[in-house]
Protein backbone atom coordinates (compact mmCIF):
# COMPACT_ATOMS: atom_id res chain seq x y z
CA UNK A 1 0.00 0.00 0.00
CA UNK A 2 1.03 3.59 -1.02
CA UNK A 3 -0.66 6.95 -0.31
CA UNK A 4 0.28 10.17 -1.74
CA UNK A 5 -1.97 13.24 -2.26
CA UNK A 6 -2.24 15.47 -5.39
CA UNK A 7 -3.52 19.17 -5.28
CA UNK A 8 -7.19 18.40 -3.70
CA UNK A 9 -7.38 14.34 -3.75
CA UNK A 10 -5.71 12.18 -1.33
CA UNK A 11 -4.92 8.39 -3.44
CA UNK A 12 -4.41 5.23 -1.62
CA UNK A 13 -2.83 2.63 -3.83
CA UNK A 14 -3.04 -1.13 -3.53
CA UNK A 15 -4.89 -4.04 -3.78
CA UNK A 16 -8.19 -3.88 -1.41
CA UNK A 17 -10.66 -6.00 -0.86
CA UNK A 18 -12.65 -2.68 0.44
CA UNK A 19 -16.51 -1.71 1.67
CA UNK A 20 -17.71 2.37 0.58
CA UNK A 21 -20.85 3.92 1.33
CA UNK A 22 -19.79 6.93 -1.05
CA UNK A 23 -20.92 6.97 -5.36
CA UNK A 24 -20.75 3.61 -6.76
CA UNK A 25 -19.67 2.28 -3.51
CA UNK A 26 -20.26 -1.55 -2.10
CA UNK A 27 -18.15 -4.42 -0.90
CA UNK A 28 -15.31 -5.30 -3.88
CA UNK A 29 -12.01 -5.35 -4.94
CA UNK A 30 -10.13 -1.98 -5.99
CA UNK A 31 -7.06 -0.94 -6.76
CA UNK A 32 -7.54 2.86 -5.47
CA UNK A 33 -9.16 4.64 -3.04
CA UNK A 34 -9.21 8.34 -3.06
CA UNK A 35 -10.96 10.77 -1.23
CA UNK A 36 -11.35 14.35 -3.03
CA UNK A 37 -11.57 17.80 -1.59
CA UNK A 38 -14.58 19.77 -3.21
CA UNK A 39 -14.87 23.30 -3.08
CA UNK A 40 -17.75 24.37 -0.68
CA UNK A 41 -19.96 26.09 -3.74
CA UNK A 42 -19.95 22.80 -5.73
CA UNK A 43 -23.05 21.38 -6.88
CA UNK A 44 -23.31 17.87 -4.99
CA UNK A 45 -25.22 16.68 -7.71
CA UNK A 46 -22.40 16.42 -9.88
CA UNK A 47 -20.68 14.32 -7.39
CA UNK A 48 -20.08 11.21 -9.43
CA UNK A 49 -18.83 13.52 -12.34
CA UNK A 50 -15.97 15.02 -9.97
CA UNK A 51 -14.95 11.75 -9.10
CA UNK A 52 -15.00 10.43 -12.40
CA UNK A 53 -12.73 13.60 -13.76
CA UNK A 54 -10.12 13.21 -10.94
CA UNK A 55 -10.16 9.06 -11.58
CA UNK A 56 -9.32 9.63 -15.26
CA UNK A 57 -6.94 12.84 -14.36
CA UNK A 58 -5.17 9.81 -12.28
CA UNK A 59 -4.91 7.32 -14.96
CA UNK A 60 -7.20 4.99 -13.03
CA UNK A 61 -10.01 4.20 -14.66
CA UNK A 62 -13.23 2.79 -13.01
CA UNK A 63 -11.04 0.34 -10.43
CA UNK A 64 -11.76 2.98 -7.49
CA UNK A 65 -13.90 4.01 -4.16
CA UNK A 66 -14.04 7.54 -3.99
CA UNK A 67 -15.42 10.01 -1.76
CA UNK A 68 -15.97 13.58 -1.12
CA UNK A 69 -15.25 15.94 1.46
CA UNK A 70 -14.76 19.51 2.09
CA UNK A 71 -11.62 19.01 4.34
CA UNK A 72 -8.30 19.70 2.46
CA UNK A 73 -6.65 16.67 1.24
CA UNK A 74 -3.11 17.87 2.90
CA UNK A 75 -5.06 17.36 6.72
CA UNK A 76 -5.72 13.83 6.03
CA UNK A 77 -4.70 10.57 8.39
CA UNK A 78 -3.78 7.78 7.42
CA UNK A 79 -3.55 4.82 9.67
CA UNK A 80 -3.10 1.00 9.30
CA UNK A 81 -3.79 -1.61 11.86
CA UNK A 82 -2.75 -4.93 11.05
CA UNK A 83 -4.75 -5.47 7.80
CA UNK A 84 -7.46 -2.46 8.58
CA UNK A 85 -6.36 1.02 6.55
CA UNK A 86 -8.65 3.67 7.96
Amino acid sequence: MRYYTESDTLFVRGSFRAASTGINGGIRSVSTLLNHTLRPDCDAADAGKVLEIVAAGAGIGGDYFGLLTTVPASQACVLQYDFITV
